[in-house]
C-alpha cells in the first residue's frame, strides 16, 4: 500500500512540473521583462538604451516578442532622443537552435540567437528620434526615422544576462514550447 502512495505521488510530483503552453509564454514573459531598466548599446550607437517596456504573447500559433528600449540624451546644448522597438512574431515549432550570442562585459543585458528553419521570423524594427535645438535650448522636431520589416533565419532576444542562470531557463522554456507547438502540430509525428 505504501509503495502505491509513493508511486503516485511521484507521478503527480511529475505531471505538475511541465508546463502547458500559456504557462510557458507566461514565464518566458516574466524572464524576459527583467531587463525592463537595463540598458544595451545597440550597434552603430554609443549611448546607452535602457528597456522600458517588454511583452511576450501567443496568438494565431505565433510567439510574439515586443522591446522598447530609449535614452533622453542633454548634453553642452545638444539634444538627442533615440527610440528603438523591435518586434519578432515566429512560430516556436520552426526552432533549430538556441545559442548564448553574449553581452559587453560592462552591460547588464546580453542576447540569446535564436536560429529557424528558414526564414520564417517576421521582424519589425522602428527607430525614432530627433536631435534639434532652437535659439534658447529647447530641443524639437519628433520625426519617425526608420521603419523595417524583415523575414529572418535567426534573431536576437535580449534578457538580463547580470543573472547567469537565465541563459539556461529562457533555452528550457523556449524548447520545451517548441516541442508543444510540435505535438500540437502532428500529434502522431516523432
Amino acid at each position: 500500500m505504501c509503495l502505491l502512495a509513493l508511486c503516485s505521488l511521484s507521478s503527480y510530483a511529475q505531471d505538475k512540473t511541465t508546463l502547458t503552453k500559456d504557462e510557458t509564454v507566461n514565464y518566458l514573459g516574466r524572464k524576459i521583462k527583467e531587463i525592463v531598466g537595463h540598458y544595451r548599446k545597440p550597434n552603430g550607437y554609443n549611448e546607452r538604451l535602457y528597456f522600458e517596456n517588454t511583452t511576450v504573447s501567443y496568438s494565431d500559433n505565433l510567439l510574439i516578442i515586443d522591446t522598447k528600449r530609449k535614452n533622453l540624451l542633454v548634453d553642452n546644448n545638444n539634444c538627442g532622443y533615440y527610440e528603438l522597438g523591435n518586434t519578432v512574431s515566429f512560430n516556436p515549432k520552426d526552432i533549430v537552435e538556441i545559442k548564448y550570442e553574449g553581452k559587453n562585459e560592462s552591460e547588464p543585458v546580453g542576447v540569446i540567437k535564436v536560429i529557424f528553419t528558414s526564414q520564417v521570423c517576421k521582424e519589425i524594427l522602428n527607430a525614432y528620434g530627433y536631435k534639434m535645438q532652437n535659439n534658447n535650448g529647447t530641443c524639437y522636431d519628433w520625426r519617425n526615422t526608420d521603419h523595417q520589416e524583415f523575414s529572418k533565419k535567426e534573431i536576437l532576444i535580449p534578457f538580463l544576462a547580470s543573472d547567469s542562470t537565465n541563459f539556461t531557463k529562457i533555452k528550457k522554456a523556449l524548447e520545451h514550447l517548441r516541442d508543444l507547438c510540435k505535438a500540437e502540430d502532428d500529434p502522431f509525428g516523432e
